[in-house]
């Protein structure tokens, strides 16, 4: 069987059976197609099924690592999709086995989290107002404080539309947030007043979109990094690789914490639906954690005390701490 259809049909699997979210979905088919054109370009003009066998798949293992000098956590996802499409494979009896069975990936090295500082983003606020014109000055405006205040994903920043407003009650409605689950996001009035001069300059009869270029186009994924890139232009900060949407997001969790919120409400918050991913997203800063070390209800002194008062025979054995 063609391999080209086998992937076309995993992705509207992924679509419209399993409801992944549509980045998600895309991201798959990207990287399944890099592998397809891999192919092409190495000995297999017109892949075939057969090319799913473990030969083949370790040397385009070898191709990411040793050739293109992938980080581990890259090649563990890049082969995401291609064992998924296998195991898909595998269900509708295209393939007998599972040709990643005797494959070792290699071992996920750790995460490289951006992150971004009060002051850079007071920063970018700042460089808001400096923009060339009032339309681009309201755009900017918006488009940072919903990701400030909103602590949204990039996607769903752009699938906003102009009815997920609610000024009354100032908040917004994610439609279709990660997994394909809504929830409402409440920001305060700087936001809110952001968005209120945005619709005075908004174009009309833009299908809705909350952030519209002009009758016929939306921002886009290459619009808003143009946006931010602008920014972090007019800020000093030109090519600053920590200034990211989903830096910002974390950012607006952590700084959640700061002002006492719990964690429950920041899973609710962020749309998640454990508090092992929220915790990912919580930076401490290097100030709060050397405190922590201060943080007993026994002082220095008792400690001593303590120890001093302990008999021979208690030496060397652990103390059992009281129910």
């Amino acid at each position: 069987m063609n391999l080209l259809d086998c992937m076309n049909d995993y992705h509207q699997f992924i679509k419209h059976e399993q409801g992944v979210a549509a980045q998600t979905a895309e991201g798959y088919i990207s990287w399944l197609r890099y592998f397809h054109r891999w192919l092409l370009a190495n000995g297999y003009p017109t892949p075939t099924t057969e090319v799913l066998n473990t030969a083949t798949l370790r040397r385009f293992l070898y191709h990411l690592s040793g050739d293109k000098h992938y980080r581990p956590r890259t090649v563990r996802g890049v082969f995401h999709p291609i064992k998924g499409m296998i195991r898909f494979l595998m269900t509708q009896g295209i393939l007998d086995a599972d040709p990643m069975a005797t494959i070792l990936m290699p071992k996920k090295d750790a995460a490289e989290r951006l992150t971004i500082t009060d002051t850079e983003i007071k920063t970018l606020l700042d460089a808001c107002e400096r923009q060339r014109n009032p339309k681009r000055v309201a755009l900017c405006r918006a488009v940072l404080h919903v990701l400030i205040y909103a602590g949204v994903r990039r996607g769903e920043l752009l699938d906003l539309k102009l009815d997920d407003l609610n000024f009354e009650e100032g908040s917004l409605l994610v439609r279709c947030g990660k997994g394909s689950k809504s929830r409402k996001v409440f920001v305060p009035k700087p936001c809110t007043d952001a968005l209120k001069e945005w619709q005075t300059f908004r174009p009309d009869n833009a299908d809705g979109w909350l952030f519209p270029y002009d009758k016929g186009r939306r921002l886009h994924e290459r619009g808003l990094k143009t946006l931010l890139d602008e920014l972090c232009a007019t800020a000093g900060m030109r090519n600053a690789a920590n200034i990211k949407p989903h830096s910002i997001r974390h950012w607006r969790a952590t700084d959640l914490l700061r002002s006492g919120a719990d964690l429950v409400a920041i899973m609710s918050f962020l749309g998640h639906t454990n508090l092992k991913t929220t915790a990912i997203y919580l930076h401490t800063d290097e100030e709060r954690v050397r405190n922590l070390a201060n943080l007993s209800n026994l002082s220095t002194e008792e400690v001593k005390k303590e120890g001093a008062e302990r008999s021979p025979s208690d030496k060397g054995r652990l103390r059992r701490l009281p129910r």
